[in-house]
């Protein structure tokens, strides 16, 4: 095993970030949103104009709409998120998803 640069706890929620993510086009701005679960995180594109894109479709769109930012295109934005770890996630927030899971159980016609 290798031994970790730093030791982490559930202190705080920690993710992972892949290699060789490309880099934000300029003038954008990349925000990363943990969900409320701490499952994962949600990335969305904030554009010069102030516009949160959450898609490539939506980022398609406003390119058409606003032509400004010169040789940028829809591939050029990688939605792709780090991953959560899932050992740093706090009890509370793991008790809180057990918890929902309970509630969302189906009753069949036997049981009722």
């Amino acid at each position: 095993m290798i031994p970790l640069d730093i030791e982490y706890d559930s202190s705080q929620t920690w993710v992972k970030y892949k290699p060789n993510n490309p880099k934000t086009p300029e003038s954008f701005k990349r925000t990363l949103v943990l969900r409320n679960d701490n499952s994962k995180l949600d990335s969305y594109y904030i554009t010069p104009t102030g516009e949160k894109l959450r898609s490539r479709k939506e980022i398609a769109a406003y390119l058409e709409d606003h032509p400004q930012p010169s040789g940028v295109s829809a591939s050029d934005f990688d939605f792709s998120s780090p991953k959560v770890l899932k050992e740093t996630i706090p009890e509370f927030v793991e008790q809180q998803k057990d918890s929902i899971k309970k509630k969302k159980t189906k009753i069949t016609k036997d049981e009722v």
